[in-house]
C-alpha cells in the first residue's frame, strides 16, 4: 500500500473520495430518519425499495 501511496496527490484524491462516501452515507441516514418521522408506513416502503 505504501509503495502505491507515495504521491501526495494520490492520497488527497483518496481522502476526497472517502469524504464523499461519508457525506452520502450521512445523507442516507438522515433521509431514513426524516422519512421515519414523517410516517411509519412510508419508512417501510423506503426500506423495501433500497
Amino acid at each position: 500500500m505504501n509503495s502505491i501511496c507515495c504521491s501526495r496527490d494520490y492520497r488527497e484524491e483518496i481522502n476526497a473520495i472517502q469524504k464523499q462516501n461519508q457525506v452520502s452515507f450521512l445523507l442516507k441516514v438522515n433521509l431514513k430518519l426524516y422519512v421515519f418521522s414523517e410516517d411509519d408506513n412510508r419508512y417501510a416502503e423506503a426500506e423495501l425499495r433500497q
